[in-house]
């Protein structure tokens, strides 16, 4: 079956005139768009000013301890923070680890420092005593002294060490033990 020649015109004048209206169609909702879009954007506030540069705001992260210090037992480590997951706790070769989330240096809470008993990390721990000096510093290069007030050895499921403080309290530990069963505790108190 084929069409005759005047079909044909018909058909294709048919869609080129449907294509007129949808192309019209168009035409006329994008005018009405872009001038709703415009009444809009002229209902808006002018843009806020300052009449003053803002405060500088300290990058909590500085405020992190990032080295410790322990004269006594020849302790001068880094330390990076580290974030538990479940029964995870990330150990570092080279630094002491901080959990991520408890007190900052000068603060009041629990800060927790932990590291491998081993030398050259806290291998050495078991040499500190109560009324030694522990230096932390942080990322503004700030310095903290705390004091040795407690040591004590605890189970790995003695957990109320990790619990807040109302003081700024340090609070470091190590494995220790045979085949490290405990856990060797020292508890400081800010000084300065």
């Amino acid at each position: 079956m084929s069409q005759s020649g005047d079909q044909i015109q018909k058909n294709q004048l048919k869609r080129s005139l449907n294509f007129k209206l949808i192309s019209q169609k168009f035409f006329w909702a994008g005018i009405i768009l872009l001038a709703v879009s415009a009444s809009f954007l002229t209902s808006l506030p002018p843009s806020v000013g300052f009449s003053r540069p803002p405060e500088l705001v300290v990058d909590p992260v500085l405020l992190l301890p990032e080295k410790i210090k322990i004269a006594s037992a020849g302790i001068d480590l880094p330390v990076e923070p580290v974030t538990v997951k479940g029964n995870n706790w990330p150990l570092f070769d080279e630094a002491a680890s901080y959990l991520a989330g408890s007190g900052r240096p000068g603060e009041k809470g629990n800060m927790i420092i932990y590291a491998h008993n081993r030398s050259g990390l806290f291998g050495n721990l078991k040499r500190v005593g109560e009324g030694d000096l522990i230096e932390i510093e942080d990322g503004s290069a700030n310095r903290y002294l705390y004091q040795v007030a407690d040591l004590f050895t605890i189970n790995p499921d003695q957990v109320g060490i990790l619990s807040f403080s109302e003081e700024s309290i340090l609070t470091l530990y190590t494995c220790t033990g045979w085949f490290d069963r405990q856990r060797l505790v020292i508890r400081a108190r800010l000084k300065n």
